[in-house]
C-alpha cells in the first residue's frame, strides 16, 4: 500500500454465514454506562510471565462493557477480547496466549499454530458477531458475514455514555480493517478503542474544544496502530504484498444537555450519517478513489468502472512504501442534531448495499417511525446486507437516537 495507490478496504463475497451471536447489555450500577474512575489494575498474570512492560488499566479495559480486570486477555464479564492486552501478548509472544476461538490453554496448541480443539488460527482474535446495547437509544452490531473469504471480522465498534462535569455525552466509533493489510482486526479495534477512550479522558478532564480533542485522540490512536508488528515481506492471496496494519475510522461525539451538539471525525470510507425524523443524510466524506474521481468530474458510473473505485486514499496506519510519512489528519465536522434525530455510523459492508441516502432511509425511516430500538435498527441493516448475497464484506452499524423533544 502506498499513499498514491491505497489498499482496498473490503472485497470478496461469500454466501456462507455462520456467526456467533451474543448481546452485551452494558450498564453501570447506577443504570447508565457512565465512565468510572477505577483503581489501577494489577499487571496481567500473562504479562508477569512474559518479558513485557506492565499492562496499564486501559490495556486491561474491555472494549464492550468497559470493565477493567487484573489478569487474562478475555473479559470475565461478557467474554469479549481485551484487544490491547491481546495485541501486546500476540505481538511479543503469540504462542503463550489462549486460543482466541475456544479459549483452550496452551496444551491444545499445535506446532503449526492451530488449535487442536477447534482448529482455529491461534493468532487471530474472533469477533464474528458482536451486539452491544446501552438502552433503547444506543446500540452497535458487527458481523463477519463473509465467512469463506474473511477468516475474522476486521470491523470494530465501540459505544459509551457518560457525564462530564454535569453534562451528558455519548461517544460512538467504528473501524473497518483494510482487507489486504496484516492484523487489520487489531488495527480497527485499537483505533476505535483508543480514540474512544481518548475522547472520554479529555471530556472528563474538562476539555470543551471538541474538534481539537477528537483530532488529538485520533492521532494518538493512529500512532498506536503504527506500533503493531507486521512482516514487511508478507504476501497474501494471489501473491499480492500485504500492507502494514491499517483501518478506516469514524467517530461521533454528542454533547450538551439535550445531546444535540454533534461532531464527526473520519478517516477512510466508513460513513457517518445524521438527521431528523425526516431522514438521515451522509455527513462525512469518503476518502476513496470513487469520491476523488467524482470530484474530478466523472459520473458515478464512470468512477465505478475504474479498478481503483473501492480503494481508500486515507487510512489509520502506516504505508509500507513510506513509513516515515506522518499519519493522516482526521476530517472533523460539527452539526446540531434536531430533536428526534439520529446518528448512524456504518462500514462499507452496510452502505455498499445502500449507497445513497434515499436507499438507506427506505430501510431506516419506517423503523424510526415505529419507534424501534437502536439495536433492532442496527440488526436490520446488517441483515439487509446478509440477505442480498450473504454479505460480501464484514458489516457493522452503530446508532444513537435522540429521543428528547425541542
Amino acid at each position: 500500500m502506498t499513499i498514491d495507490e491505497p489498499a482496498n478496504a473490503g472485497d470478496a463475497s461469500s454466501p456462507e454465514h455462520s456467526a456467533e451471536r451474543r448481546v452485551i447489555t452494558a450498564e453501570s450500577p447506577s443504570g447508565s454506562a457512565a465512565v468510572a474512575s477505577p483503581e489501577p489494575a494489577a499487571p496481567s498474570a500473562v504479562a508477569q510471565e512474559l518479558p513485557l512492560g506492565p499492562l496499564s488499566p486501559d490495556d486491561m479495559r474491555c472494549p464492550t462493557c468497559g470493565r477493567i480486570q487484573s489478569e487474562g486477555i478475555v473479559c470475565e464479564e461478557d467474554g469479549a477480547l481485551l484487544v490491547q492486552a491481546a495485541a501486546i501478548v500476540l505481538r511479543d509472544r503469540p504462542e503463550l496466549g489462549p486460543c482466541p476461538d475456544c479459549q483452550a490453554d496452551l496444551s491444545k496448541r499445535e506446532a503449526t499454530g492451530t488449535c487442536r480443539k477447534c482448529g482455529a488460527d491461534w493468532t487471530l482474535p474472533r469477533r464474528d458477531r458482536v451486539e452491544i446495547e446501552h438502552g433503547p437509544d444506543l446500540a452497535a452490531v458487527s458481523d463477519r458475514c463473509s465467512a469463506a473469504t474473511h477468516p475474522v471480522n476486521q470491523d470494530a465498534v465501540w459505544i459509551w455514555r457518560g457525564e462530564a462535569r454535569g453534562q451528558p455525552y455519548v461517544v460512538i466509533g467504528l473501524g473497518d480493517g483494510v482487507s489486504n493489510a496484516q492484523r487489520s482486526q487489531f488495527a480497527s479495534a485499537l483505533a476505535v478503542l483508543h480514540t474512544g477512550l481518548g475522547v472520554v479522558r479529555a471530556l472528563e478532564a474538562g476539555r470543551t474544544d471538541v474538534s481539537a480533542l477528537l483530532r488529538d485522540a485520533i492521532l494518538d490512536a493512529s500512532l498506536r496502530v503504527r506500533k503493531l508488528p507486521y512482516d514487511p515481506d508478507a504476501v497474501g492471496a494471489g501473491g499480492r504484498r500485504m500492507s502494514p496494519p491499517a483501518t478506516t475510522l469514524v467517530v461521533a461525539i454528542l454533547r450538551g444537555d439535550a445531546l444535540d451538539e454533534l461532531t464527526f471525525g473520519c478517516i477512510g470510507d466508513s460513513r457517518g450519517y445524521a438527521g431528523g425524523p425526516e431522514g438521515l443524510t451522509q455527513r462525512t466524506s469518503d476518502d476513496s478513489w470513487l469520491r476523488k474521481l467524482m470530484d474530478e468530474g466523472k459520473s458515478e458510473g464512470e468512477a465505478l468502472a475504474d479498478p481503483r473505485a473501492h480503494a481508500i486514499t486515507r487510512w489509520v496506519g502506516s504505508s509500507s512504501d513510506a513509513p516515515e510519512v506522518p499519519p493522516f489528519e482526521a476530517s472533523v465536522t460539527s452539526f446540531i442534531l434536531p430533536a428526534g434525530g439520529s446518528v448512524l455510523l456504518c462500514s462499507d459492508g452496510v452502505w455498499g448495499y445502500l449507497p445513497h441516502d434515499e436507499a438507506l432511509n427506505e430501510v431506516v425511516l419506517p423503523m424510526l417511525a415505529e419507534d424501534a430500538s437502536a439495536l433492532a435498527i442496527c440488526r436490520r441493516l446488517i441483515d439487509h446486507a446478509i440477505e442480498i448475497d450473504g454479505g460480501s464484506d464484514n458489516a457493522s452499524a452503530v446508532l444513537f437516537r435522540r429521543r428528547t423533544t425541542a
